[in-house]
C-alpha cells in the first residue's frame, strides 16, 4: 500500500539493462558496478545484492563509508573506492579488504607512511588522468614509483572518459586519444609492475559507444539503472529500462475561488474556480523546486503543478480530473496509464541531468523493491 511518497525500484530492470551490458561484451570481460551515493539513489544494499546474484562481483563507490556499508552487505566482493580516503584509514581499508585508487605520489606516499605505522598492506588501483581533469596521475613514472612503496599492493590501474558520451566529431577523437594515452601507460605499466594489472576505462558510455575499449574490465553505473548518459543519443540506449518510478497520494483536495493565491510567496493565483489537490512531497524528498515549472500524474491524466514546491508538499491541479480525490496514487515520475514522466524529462526542467534527479531522492523516501 502506497501510505507516503514512495520510490519503487524494479529489480527486474536492474537485470534487464545488466544483461544487456553484459551481451556487449567479451566473455573474459569483467563489470564492475558503481554503486556510489546509494546506488545513484536505487538503494546501495537491495541494489548490489541483486547484481552480484547476477554474477557481477566487483563494485565501485566514492567513500570510505559507502565502502564499509558494502562489505556489510556483501563480505566477499570486491570493492574499489574511486576517490579520496584519509591514508590514516589504512588498517580499516586493509582489514575490510576494500582497494584504494592512488592518483598521486604525495598520496601514496602518505598512505604508504600510515601502512607502515599500523603493520598493512592495503591493495590499490593506480588513476590516471588523461583528460577528466579531476584526479590521476599524468605522470606514468610517478605511478610506478607509487607502486613500489612499502604497504602498497597495485592490482589495477585505470582512468575515466570525459565526453564518450558526446556523439560530436570533436568528442569522438577526444575519447580515442584518452584511451590511446592510457593504452601507452598501461604498456609501460606492465614492463615495470611484474603483477597481473586488471586495466579499466570503459565507463556506462564507453561500453555502448566504444566497445573496443573494454580491456580487462569496465565500469558500469548509469546505464544499470535504466538511464541514459546522453537522453539525446536514444537510438544507443534505447534497449535499456529505468528501475526506478517515484510515486505520492493526493493527502488533501479543496476548491479555491478566482483571486485565490496558492503556495509560498502567491505566485499562482487562480483565474477561475479550482479544484487543487495536495500531496505530500517536497524538495526535502528531492523534488526540486524547479521541477514545479512541470506536471504530475494522476489516473493516467496530466496534474499541472501550481505554485511553488514547498519542503514537504506541493499543489496539483485537479479541475479536470474529477476522479482524483482523497489518497488517489500520483506518479511523478515514471508511467501511469500511456503517460510518461522520465528523469531526462524532470532533468530538463532543472537544467541538469538524470543523474541528479535519481541521486537527489532522499532517504526519507521509502523504496519499495520489486
Amino acid at each position: 500500500m502506497l501510505c507516503q511518497t514512495t520510490a519503487y525500484i524494479d529489480l527486474k530492470s536492474i537485470e534487464h539493462n545488466t544483461a544487456i551490458v553484459r551481451s556487449r561484451l567479451k566473455p573474459e570481460t569483467k563489470i564492475m558496478a558503481a554503486v556510489k551515493a546509494e546506488a545513484y539513489g536505487h538503494g546501495l544494499a537491495a541494489v548490489s545484492n541483486k547484481l552480484y546474484s547476477l554474477g557481477v562481483k566487483s563494485f565501485a563507490v566514492a567513500c570510505l563509508d559507502e565502502a564499509l556499508s558494502l562489505r556489510r552487505c556483501l563480505s566477499d566482493c570486491e570493492i574499489l573506492i574511486l576517490g579520496f580516503t584519509h591514508p590514516s584509514q589504512a588498517a580499516i581499508l586493509s582489514e575490510n579488504r576494500i582497494s584504494q585508487a592512488i592518483y598521486s605520489e604525495e598520496f601514496a606516499l602518505a598512505l604508504s607512511n600510515y601502512c607502515q605505522k599500523n603493520g598493512v598492506s592495503v591493495t590499490a588501483h593506480l588513476a590516471f588522468d588523461t583528460g577528466m581533469g579531476r584526479i590521476g596521475f599524468t605522470d606514468v613514472d610517478a605511478a610506478i614509483r607509487a607502486s613500489k612503496l612499502s604497504g602498497i599492493s597495485v592490482e589495477g590501474a585505470f582512468t575515466h572518459f570525459s565526453r564518450a558520451d558526446m556523439t560530436d566529431d570533436e568528442s569522438i577523437e577526444y575519447t580515442k586519444n584518452q584511451y590511446k594515452k592510457f593504452s601507452d601507460i598501461v604498456s609501460k605499466l606492465k614492463k615495470e609492475i611484474k603483477t597481473p594489472l586488471v586495466c579499466h576505462c570503459a565507463n556506462s558510455a564507453g561500453v555502448f559507444r566504444y566497445p573496443e575499449f573494454q580491456m580487462d574490465m569496465i565500469r558500469a553505473g548509469i546505464v544499470l539503472y535504466g538511464l541514459a548518459p546522453n537522453p539525446e543519443d536514444k537510438e544507443t540506449y534505447k534497449d535499456i529500462k529505468p528501475a526506478m518510478q517515484l510515486k505520492t497520494v493526493i493527502s488533501h483536495v479543496k476548491t479555491v475561488k478566482a483571486g485565490d493565491s496558492i503556495s509560498y510567496g502567491g505566485t499562482f493565483v487562480a483565474d477561475k474556480e479550482m479544484r487543487i489537490a495536495t500531496v505530500p512531497c517536497g524538495y526535502a524528498d528531492g523534488y526540486l523546486r524547479s521541477f514545479g515549472a512541470g506536471y504530475a500524474l494522476i489516473c493516467g491524466k496530466k496534474a499541472k503543478i501550481v505554485g511553488r514546491v514547498c519542503m514537504d508538499q506541493m499543489m496539483l491541479d485537479v479541475t479536470d480530473i474529477p476522479e482524483a480525490e482523497l489518497l488517489c496514487k500520483v506518479t511523478l515520475m515514471g508511467k501511469s496509464g500511456d503517460e510518461v514522466i522520465s528523469a531526462d524529462d524532470l532533468a530538463r526542467l532543472d537544467e541538469s541531468i538524470n543523474y541528479q534527479v535519481v541521486c537527489g531522492v532522499t532517504k526519507r523516501v521509502v523504496r519499495v523493491y520489486e
